[in-house]
Formats: C-alpha cells, sequence, structure tokens
C-alpha cells in the first residue's frame, strides 16, 4: 500500500492496485463494509479451524436452542433465539455458533459506524470502527456466544436509535422513538445488565439541552410503553417460574452464582481485590485498541493538521460519546466500591464507542 502526494486535501491511496479517494465519503463507506465482512470472516473460520472444544457458554447455548421458551433459568431469550435462528438456518454446528456471536459484533460495529458518521468525517469514522473492532471483546473474546456478546448488537441498535430519536424532529421523532422502546426491549431480554445502560442514557438526556423541554418528553413514554409491551410475555414467564432468572442474577451480584460443577464460586478476599481485578481486566482487554492507537499516533506524528469538516452538530454529539464511553463504566465501579461483586465479562457491552472517544 503506497500513498500519493495528493493534490487536494484529500488524500490518495492505491490499494492493492486500485485507487481510493480518501475524501470519496462512497469509497470509505465501501472501505469500512469491506472491513467488516473481513472481520467478520476471520473471527468466523480462525476458531472453526483452530479450536478443538469450543467455549462451554457456547455448548450451552445449542443444548438451550432444543426448544424456544420466553426465557431460561439463568438468562432472558433473546441470544438463544437469535441462535436458534441461525443453527436453523446453517446446521447445529459449533462453527456456526462463532458466526452468530461475531455477528453480533458486526452489527454493533456497523451501528458504531452509523454514530461515527454523525459525529465526525468518513474516515475517522473508519478508523474508529477499527479502534473499536480491537478491543479484546470484540474480537479474541467476541467468539464466545454467551449473553454478553449477544447483548453488543442490541446495545448497538439502542445507542444509534437513542442519538437518533434526539436528533430528529416532527413525526419521525415519534417512530424513532418507538424504535428506542423496541431496542431497549431487546436489551433487557439479551442481559438484565441492560439496567447500567438506562442509567447512563436517562442521565445523558436529563442534561442534554435539546430534552430541556416538557414536549422533547412525551416521545420518551411512547419509548417506555412500547418496550414494556414487548418485555410482557417474558415478565409473565418470569412470575410463573419464581423470577428465576432474578434469583441467578441476584446471586451473580452477590458473587455466589453456581459455578459449571453446581456448587458456588468462591467469594474475592474482599470487594477491594475483587475491584483491582475488574478494573484490570479491563485495562488489559482494551490493550489492543489502545496499542493500535498509541501506533498510529506515532505514525502521523510529522502529518499536517487540518481543521476536518465535520458534520452538523457533531460537537454537541461528543457529549453523548463521552456519556456512552465513561459512564457505564463509571456507574459499575461506583457499584463495586459499594462492595456489589463484579464479574469482568460484564463490561463486554461497555466499549462499544471507545474508538470514537479515542479521536477525541
Amino acid at each position: 500500500m503506497t500513498q500519493t502526494a495528493p493534490s487536494s486535501p484529500s488524500a490518495t491511496w492505491h490499494l492493492f492496485g486500485h485507487r481510493l479517494d480518501l475524501g470519496d465519503a462512497r469509497q470509505v463507506a465501501r472501505l469500512t463494509l469491506a472491513y467488516l465482512a473481513l472481520h467478520l470472516l476471520l473471527w468466523t473460520l480462525l476458531p472453526t479451524i483452530s479450536h478443538r472444544a469450543p467455549p462451554w457458554d457456547n455448548i450451552e447455548q445449542l443444548v438451550w436452542t432444543q426448544s424456544l421458551e420466553w426465557g431460561y433459568y439463568k438468562h432472558p431469550p433473546a441470544p438463544t433465539w437469535w441462535m436458534y435462528f441461525w443453527t436453523e438456518l446453517l446446521g447445529r454446528h459449533v462453527g456456526v455458533t462463532f458466526f452468530a456471536a461475531q455477528l453480533s459484533v458486526v452489527g454493533m460495529l456497523y451501528c458504531v459506524w452509523r454514530i461515527a458518521l454523525l459525529v465526525t468525517t468518513p474516515v475517522r469514522a473508519l478508523v474508529a470502527v477499527v479502534l473499536t473492532s480491537l478491543v479484546a471483546y470484540h474480537g479474541l473474546r467476541g467468539i464466545m456466544a454467551n449473553h454478553n456478546t449477544l447483548q453488543l448488537l442490541p446495545v448497538g441498535l439502542l445507542l444509534w436509535s437513542v442519538l437518533a430519536a434526539v436528533r430528529a424532529v416532527g413525526r419521525r421523532r415519534w417512530l424513532l422513538w418507538a424504535g428506542v422502546g423496541a431496542s431497549a426491549a431487546l436489551c433487557v431480554l439479551s442481559k438484565y445488565s441492560a439496567a447500567i445502560w438506562f442509567a447512563a442514557i436517562g442521565l445523558w438526556l436529563v442534561l442534554e439541552p435539546r430534552m430541556h423541554r416538557l414536549q422533547a418528553w412525551a416521545p420518551v413514554l411512547l419509548a417506555a410503553a412500547v418496550g414494556l409491551l414487548l418485555l410482557a410475555p417474558h415478565i409473565a414467564w418470569m412470575a410463573d417460574t419464581n423470577f428465576s432468572t432474578l434469583r441467578y442474577a441476584q446471586q451473580s451480584v452477590d458473587g455466589h452464582a453456581p459455578s459449571l460443577s453446581g456448587t458456588a464460586a468462591p467469594p474475592p478476599p474482599s470487594h477491594w481485590v475483587d475491584l483491582w481485578n475488574f478494573t484490570t481486566a479491563q485495562l488489559g482487554r482494551l490493550a489492543p485498541a489502545l496499542l493500535a492507537f498509541a501506533a498510529l499516533r506515532w505514525t502521523l506524528r510529522k502529518a499536517p493538521r487540518q481543521a476536518p469538516n465535520l458534520p452538523p452538530d457533531a460537537a454537541r454529539e461528543r457529549r453523548f460519546v463521552g456519556f456512552m464511553t465513561l459512564g457505564p463504566v463509571a456507574i459499575t465501579l461506583l457499584l463495586g466500591v459499594a462492595g456489589v461483586h463484579l464479574a469482568s465479562s460484564w463490561a463486554t457491552t461497555f466499549f462499544v464507542l471507545f474508538g470514537l472517544l479515542l479521536l477525541r
């Protein structure tokens, strides 16, 4: 890949014999979609070839897909429905579980790209997608077909729909807020940790100047109504099963969730040790993206700086990126300080906008 000296502010690259103009939004869009397809292909084929045995979570999902329910004894149903669809379509093979898990990751990355286009230039949106994809939760750990990984796409849809709904006016705003309610319900049906996201989004909405009018909150009530309507069958299932999923969630928060052997996992020595383990695990899983960002900064250290041609309201949306990246982490750390047990994998969905935050 070689770079030619551009005659305009946009750079022109030769990529595998093809001319690529980074100032052409359509070409950059095609490159972004090609990257997403490559990410899906690699992280489906590599574990399928290299893994003799899949992660336990993938096997568990294959077991649960034997029947469609409104809930399962540990978790809500949406991830198993997702896995059921793909195994029915492609067969009950381990490789299908890797594909389904990574498809959730790539769907989330697509949502990140659409959000990034509202915040920055097409080229920087592509870079944000690449940096986000390097977070370990979206790569090596993104092959695990558990409820954390399979919640990534619903979270991406929720963030995209919330930002689009706040920006919209007129009749379209009501339709978009209905989509927010549907996305929120899908998040809850994926995992109850959606409550962390609701807290972060709620705080942002309260502080967002565009929501400082009473009439701006009327569509939010519509979103809540749509969400509750879609959750009603699952709530009825929980009542019929003596709220088994909530009891399991409570056990997990207390640090007493049963292990694979059926016995309760030993609690950590103290909640401070638990908090330290959680924090260091997150830093380790962010390390690939941080190293790539450092390499990018070093490579471009002598490049001429130009003010980017940002989309309208881009500066305003930076607050959204900050809240949606730092908010869930901050809330979770506060819970850890308060003594709540924290499992490192619970942060799987917290870094969907991490690449965008780095670019700030």
